[in-house]
């Protein structure tokens, strides 16, 4: 996967590892479980206050149903971490932008930044961190959707002349 800045290249492993920790304690505390509890209570709640019975137990149980389907797909592709869709350390690069003084730049990984970030402190964050698939499936469209804006628009040169036949029109 590419990025699109040196600093990108350990921002996006040091965040989806510290996710990681972050979804461990919600996990590990039960925390998580809540908005399942929530739903529970809620579709035993509504009947209960309303009085009726019969048909109305049926409709709970299957709204019941559907809440907590819903909510699990949620949590399942948008919270866990899945290790179908692992962001690989050596998988990310950036390729940063020729110049005239360096017209054929190195690309720049988390082995070989290029740079000084992660000189300091970054040597002992995991190779490979799981992402949940939804948010891996979003930064994989936005960063192919970014590449190719940038790819379209048109060279610097090519901007002066749009402007100068702007400046005539």
């Amino acid at each position: 996967m590419s990025v699109d800045s040196y600093l990108e290249l350990f921002t996006t492993l040091f965040g989806w590892a510290f996710y990681g920790v972050l979804w461990d304690v919600l996990v590990g505390t039960g925390i998580v479980y809540l908005p399942f509890l929530g739903i529970l209570i809620d579709n035993w709640r509504d009947p209960a206050e309303g009085g009726q019975f019969g048909t109305v137990t049926g409709l709970s149980l299957r709204r019941m149903e559907i809440e907590l389907f819903l909510a699990l797909l949620v949590v399942v592709l948008a919270g866990q971490p899945a290790t179908l869709t692992p962001l690989n350390a050596g998988t990310l690069s950036y390729e940063p932008q020729p110049t005239l003084a360096d017209p054929t730049p190195a690309t720049a990984t988390v082995a070989a930044p290029q740079s000084t970030y992660g000189a300091a402190g970054f040597n002992g964050s995991p190779a490979t961190v799981n992402i949940p698939v939804w948010w891996y499936a979003v930064l994989a469209m936005s960063s192919g959707f970014n590449h190719a804006v940038v790819e379209g628009l048109p060279a610097a040169s090519d901007m002066r002349t749009y402007e100068q036949q702007a400046r005539l029109a």
